[in-house]
């Protein structure tokens, strides 16, 4: 699966997962009303793109129910759904980029020992991505960043 598209899934998955967990006045006291709407819209948008789909829709009213038992298969879903479908794909990502600072970090491992990966400091605005490869390392520390925006 193409990393940003792994990275976009991860980010649906960490918006949902308190949302659906949460009373929407638990969740909005929190997060913040901005941040609840963009979770709103999100599950909205799913419901809407997959309503002709009956199992992405059964996996996602499962996940709405139990996040934490659901949100991998959920996760696995909606990467290959974003695959195929680049309007969903834009559509989530202008959702996720409006929430506020992001940072996306993927790093894929196939023999690896010590790892530690990047390091941020404060971050006011903006969006950071970074992404790893690792085949065969050890002791590898990620870069350090440190205001960013």
């Amino acid at each position: 699966m193409d990393p940003a598209v792994m990275i976009l899934a991860t980010n649906v998955i960490t918006v949902l997962a308190p949302f659906v967990a949460k009373s929407a006045e638990e969740f909005a006291s929190k997060a913040g009303e901005a941040a609840y709407e963009k979770a709103k819209a999100i599950l909205s948008t799913l419901k809407q793109k997959w309503s002709k789909d009956e199992g992405a829709t059964g996996v996602l009213a499962l996940f709405e129910n139990k996040p934490e038992s659901y949100q991998g298969v959920l996760k696995d879903i909606l990467g290959a759904k974003l695959s195929q479908d680049e309007d969903l794909k834009e559509r989530l990502t202008h959702i996720i980029q409006d929430i506020g600072p992001t940072i996306e970090v993927l790093i894929k491992m196939d023999d690896a020992e010590n790892v530690k990966g990047a390091k941020f400091g404060d971050v006011k605005r903006g969006h950071i991505t970074h992404t790893e490869e690792i085949k065969k390392g050890k002791d590898i520390r990620g870069p350090e960043f440190g205001s960013v925006g």
